[in-house]
């Protein structure tokens, strides 16, 4: 949050900090290889790390470099977190509104006809949508993010929000708080109600972009939004369709904490194949 409004020699010395954090992920990182690589798995198992390591491309049949292997390790745990908050969340909505479920299952097997799920699939399920949209808007795994401002040198006047009905100091730093933007009565009617119906179509086109903004604003908007994306729509679509929840507690509301996301607390599931 002060980075910007900081001169940029005590940002530059700071940066040895950042870059020294790098440094002990790089080089466990660096550690969990050379060790795999001098205990292979005696056996056979093919876990994540040993397809980093030993997994070809199937065009190209070349593999990840040494380097690469430790990038992919580094940022694996981004979304580790956030993602299944949200999946866990959504259960909890899904579970609060039941006709939700039964809308959901009658268009999974519409499109999947039976079959497995693929790639193909996910654009054309439109309601499984509707509720991820409508779980991040409720759940705001993700709470919140910074606005910072462009340091300027001479002009210092504040910056005029709202149509003229608020004044920010110039070099005043924000954070938007999700909770609030993405429960605006203003702008969703009975705002607190679960309905994937208002994230579909040319009703989610036509709301404003600020309440669209799950994943970050701007340049430093989610680098994995897409990956993150893809992953919720298999992981809820699967589970919707394969598995019967039920709640430990019926009487159970929704209860959030953490502080990089926000997750349900004492949310607890039985669980069944259908």
């Amino acid at each position: 949050m002060k980075r910007p409004t900081r001169p940029g020699l005590v940002n530059w010395f700071l940066k040895g900090k950042f870059n020294k954090s790098i440094k002990v992920m790089r080089t466990y990182a660096q550690e969990m290889v050379d060790h795999r690589k001098a205990h292979p798995s005696l056996d056979g198992r093919n876990d994540l790390l040993s397809v980093l390591m030993n997994g070809k491309d199937p065009q190209t049949n070349q593999s990840l470099r040494e380097s690469q292997v430790i990038d992919n390790i580094v940022s694996m745990p981004i979304g580790s977190s956030t993602a299944p908050a949200l999946v866990s969340t959504a259960i909890y909505f899904l579970l609060k509104n039941p006709h939700v479920i039964v809308t959901a299952r009658k268009e999974i097997e519409f499109v999947l006809a039976g079959g497995e799920l693929t790639y193909a699939h996910l654009s054309q399920l439109h309601y499984i949508e509707g509720i991820m949209r409508e779980s991040l808007r409720l759940s705001f795994a993700a709470p919140g993010f910074n606005i910072e401002p462009i340091p300027r040198e001479n002009d210092t006047s504040p910056v005029v929000l709202g149509q003229g009905k608020y004044q920010v100091a110039h070099n005043q730093p924000m954070i938007i708080v999700l909770a609030g933007v993405n429960r605006d009565p203003a702008v969703f009617q009975d705002p607190l109600a679960f309905v994937p119906e208002r994230m579909m179509g040319e009703t989610f086109d036509n709301l404003p972009v600020s309440v669209k903004k799950w994943f970050g604003n701007g340049k430093r908007e989610c680098i994995g939004k897409h990956y993150a994306w893809q992953w919720n729509m298999v992981a809820l679509t699967k589970l919707i369709r394969g598995v019967n929840f039920a709640m430990v507690d019926p009487s159970y509301e929704l209860k959030q904490d953490g502080w990089f996301n926000l997750r349900p607390v004492d949310f607890m599931v039985k669980v069944r194949p259908i």
